[in-house]
């Protein structure tokens, strides 16, 4: 019997000393976003999973939303870090946003819509674009206008990119951290 397990930070080998007995086995971590479809599944099958196997758990969590195969499972964690742990960033973002908005003197509750509808609208379009995320930054900023200016605050050295790498390292590195605990 197949054996699908969505147990946080339990690699397939303590899965298999743990269920000796048991059959193929895939690896799946699924996001919130998955209760409504839109979310990421992320697996990875043992090396007694066929092809049918997991064509099947393929099939199961592609309604979903996306499903990511990994063929290495070291970066288990680091798929979590992104995509586990990426939709609460997000929601911190948002939030972030909202308050932001609040402090230059928004209503805090139409700020907090103009945020969550500005996030749902740029994630929608830019899954609709051919274009890259950051190509479609690009084309929204004028030279010299509002938006490169902060553009230019988000690009800079101590910003966005860097603080994202750090989150999502620090979520990994927890990751790993917490499968090391639970031998």
């Amino acid at each position: 019997m197949l054996v699908l397990s969505i147990l946080a930070g339990l690699p397939l080998a303590r899965l298999r000393a743990a269920f000796p007995d048991a059959g193929p086995m895939v690896r799946c971590m699924p996001n919130l976003p998955v209760r409504i479809g839109k979310g990421v599944s992320v697996l990875k099958p043992d090396e007694s999973a066929s092809a049918d196997d997991l064509a099947l758990v393929t099939g199961l969590c592609a309604r979903l939303g996306l499903v990511e195969v990994l063929e290495d499972e070291s970066l288990f964690d680091a798929a979590t870090a992104l995509a586990g742990c990426g939709p609460a960033f997000l929601y911190r973002f948002i939030d972030a946003m909202a308050q932001a908005g609040a402090q230059l003197g928004l209503d805090p509750a139409a700020a907090a819509r103009m945020a969550l509808m500005t996030v749902a609208g740029a994630a929608a379009s830019a899954a609709a674009s051919a274009q890259s995320p950051a190509q479609l930054a690009d084309a929204v900023a004028s030279k010299g206008g509002m938006t490169r200016e902060g553009l230019d605050v988000l690009d800079g050295a101590d910003g966005l990119q860097p603080l994202l790498t750090q989150t999502l390292r620090a979520a990994r590195d927890r990751g790993a951290a917490l499968a090391a605990l639970s031998n």
